[in-house]
């Protein structure tokens, strides 16, 4: 898959041949993108905007080390990547698992389409009860390349849904959230 790097960032990659995910990394600290992670009165889209506001609601201390993600905060890190998605795919993140169990840091959801061209961000959320460094550089969240069907959507009435499930061979049907056990 072809990327372009628009900022000072590690390259993505695999951990190793494989992995099905392909890691992503903070960028490196430069006056510019410590900037672009709390000061709002730039020159940007209003999207990058609300999102700059807020990073500076939860971002507590920032310096060329990293910064701290307050407890229970967020932050949507400009990651510094462009991708082309190939053709019938997206590009879905995923947590680290290290990342998840180390520092309690979940990312958000996020899906990039076979179609956007922008820069791609990190949505993080800090679970722990406690302040986590973030450090310019290090590995955050990973991303994998998934087959996408584009059905379309056709609306039926319950009845004509009914007749649908029925031609299916389903042991769950309506069953919903611990319908099928916990253990």
């Amino acid at each position: 898959m072809k990327f372009a790097k628009i900022r000072d960032v590690k390259s993505p990659c695999r951990g190793t041949s494989k992995s099905s995910g392909i890691d992503f990394f903070v960028p490196n600290y430069s006056e510019d993108y410590a900037d672009k992670l709390v000061n709002s009165s730039r020159e940007d889209s209003e999207k990058i905007k609300e999102l700059i506001e807020l990073n500076k609601r939860f971002i507590r201390k920032i310096d060329t080390k990293g910064f701290v993600l307050d407890s229970l905060g967020r932050v949507f890190i400009p990651s510094g990547i462009k991708v082309a998605v190939p053709e019938r795919c997206d590009f879905t993140a995923h947590n680290k698992g290290g990342v998840a169990a180390k520092y309690g840091l979940i990312f958000g959801a996020h899906l990039c389409d076979e179609d956007y061209e922008g820069e791609i961000f990190i949505s993080i959320f800090n679970c722990s009860p406690d302040s986590v460094s973030i450090n310019f550089g290090q590995k955050i969240t990973q991303f994998v390349v998934r087959k996408v069907e584009y059905e379309s959507m056709e609306e039926i009435s319950e009845l004509e849904l009914l007749g649908v499930y029925s031609e299916r061979d389903s042991e769950r049907k309506d069953g919903s959230i611990g319908s099928t056990g916990t253990k």
